[in-house]
């Protein structure tokens, strides 16, 4: 008994923990807004990094081994569709630019609202951008895609196990 109500309470606090992982995406922003990128320094962006990725392996240790289980709780993934696409839309600057150009987050951050008018000629390809740097939307990216997989993987066996039963 205690066992099993560990399973749900490990499954639960997994998945409460992916979706801090957005958030935490959202607070980056907010704190770099405040403090700036202070001489170029991209510390804030390299720990949410590093951060959401020891969150996503809590993630993966906490609900691979239960979903399979639980699959009836696969409503609990849903709201990782909006996470996906706010990420989306809020990532999509930094995957282009940071991941793909090379140009530093915080060049990014500060031309935002001017996006479009950044001089690639100035910025483009810098040897100094750490490759931590250039992870920082994909590792978004490839962290709620795959939420969004255990989803579907327990909906499509809550999907057989009903059509099985009938």
């Amino acid at each position: 008994m205690i066992i099993k109500k560990s399973k749900y309470i490990l499954f639960f606090l997994g998945w409460i923990i992916s979706y801090f992982i957005p958030l935490h995406y959202l607070l980056n922003d907010v704190l770099v807004s405040l403090e700036g990128c202070t001489q170029g320094s991209t510390d804030f962006f390299t720990e949410t990094t590093i951060i959401n990725i020891i969150l996503f392996a809590f993630f993966l240790i906490l609900v691979r081994n239960n979903y399979k289980i639980l699959y009836r709780f696969w409503y609990i993934g849903l709201m990782h569709v909006f996470s996906l696409i706010f990420l989306f839309c809020f990532l999509s600057k930094y995957f282009i630019y940071t991941t793909i150009y090379g140009i530093s987050p915080c060049i990014v951050f500060d031309y935002s609202s001017k996006i479009s008018q950044i001089d690639f000629s100035i910025f483009k390809f810098e040897n100094n951008i750490l490759l931590i740097d250039r992870l920082y939307a994909p590792v978004g990216f490839f962290i709620i895609i795959t939420c969004l997989y255990f989803t579907f993987r327990m909906y499509n066996i809550k999907f057989i196990n009903s059509t099985r039963n009938k």
